[in-house]
């Protein structure tokens, strides 16, 4: 998925780096600088004349690899030149807020492992200028082989994947046509969480959670919270549900080939969409489920239920179905004729009967 937010500090970053050169040193590369420059603008124009997904594809994939390069070049440059520079410290105290950023969004071993890469790439750098100053052949040379091996490592590594479709994809995606070709934007509600991202991502519909690494958001955690809770509700949750529910909880960093099923899946988008990057590895399990289940008991305390967002389109799957509890609002709402249906799910038109 995009992140023009991301997109923006990707592209800004080495634009600030440049401006920080020395001026014998912009000379060298004004090529970089005016591609930045023509991405920065192409995102800005796309993300308010098309929308902000198609925006912060920009630095995805392969752009990402040529932007990561050019800062890692500039970053090259000012510390292999006058280091001890003002301008050079002004790096430094950005860097260490950067350092203390990565550390509290990431695990304690991830962090450890991201200081490794880092130490080990400053003094990569100063041994080929120790070593290799005047040696342009050389520094070229290693420039391509390593381009080489980074590229064929990753040709190796997607061909040792296998990709398939299963029956639920295809099904989603005749949806997705159908609802794209009806040309009426809908607000999608559903506790099929991997099907409501699909939505978000393959249609021009609304989506009552949203994954909230799609910013610019107005939702911030507590919202995302609140509407998790409505849909908790409209499937007829109690709290010993909810804590069943949750009971064998995964985020997408534990998930692999052998592991993967639909249920750790749908958890594992839950604790993106709720927490994104607090829970990944190597934590608490008791945690994330504890501040789920007590949001949820206040939630019911306060009669919050009351207060519920604008959704106009309820999706039932044969994944989620299991989870409708006796009289509940989907429970009633399964005795209506659906304005959508296949094999995998029925979509109801649900902004009349709430």
């Amino acid at each position: 998925m995009g992140n023009p937010i991301f997109a923006y500090e990707m592209i800004c970053f080495p634009i600030i780096l440049f401006f920080i050169f020395y001026q014998n040193l912009k000379k060298h590369f004004t090529f970089e600088i005016v591609f930045l420059l023509s991405l920065f603008f192409i995102s800005t124009s796309s993300f308010f004349l098309i929308g902000e997904f198609f925006s912060s594809r920009i630095t995805h994939r392969n752009f990402e690899i040529i932007i990561a390069s050019i800062s890692y070049l500039f970053l090259y440059k000012i510390i292999t030149n006058n280091l001890l520079s003002k301008k050079s410290l002004i790096i430094f105290v950005f860097f260490l807020l950067h350092l203390i950023y990565v550390y509290i969004q990431t695990s304690h071993q991830i962090f450890i492992n991201y200081l490794f890469f880092l130490g080990s790439f400053i003094a990569f750098i100063f041994i080929l200028k120790k070593k290799f100053k005047n040696n342009i052949i050389f520094l070229r040379f290693f420039i391509f082989f390593f381009c080489i091996y980074f590229f064929t490592s990753l040709i190796i590594y997607n061909n040792r994947n296998k990709f398939f479709s299963e029956k639920n994809e295809i099904d989603q995606k005749s949806f997705f046509n159908w609802s794209n070709n009806s040309h009426v934007r809908r607000t999608v509600i559903s506790l099929d969480l991997g099907f409501v991202l699909n939505n978000e991502l393959h249609t021009n519909n609304y989506v009552y959670i949203s994954n909230i690494a799609n910013v610019p958001s107005k939702l911030n955690r507590s919202d995302l919270i609140k509407r998790l809770n409505d849909i908790f509700y409209l499937y007829g949750f109690s709290v010993y549900d909810l804590e069943n529910f949750l009971k064998n909880y995964y985020t997408k960093w534990e998930l692999d080939l052998e592991t993967f099923n639909y249920d750790k899946n749908n958890i594992g988008i839950l604790n993106q969409i709720i927490f994104f990057e607090n829970f990944q590895i190597n934590y608490d399990k008791k945690i994330p489920i504890k501040i789920l289940v007590d949001e949820y008991k206040e939630y019911l305390n306060q009669n919050q239920q009351n207060n519920m967002n604008f959704f106009d389109t309820c999706v039932i799957t044969k994944y989620d179905e299991k989870f409708i509890k006796y009289n509940s609002f989907f429970y009633f709402l399964k005795k209506n004729k659906p304005i959508y249906k296949n094999s995998f799910l029925s979509v109801f038109d649900c902004n009349f009967i709430k």
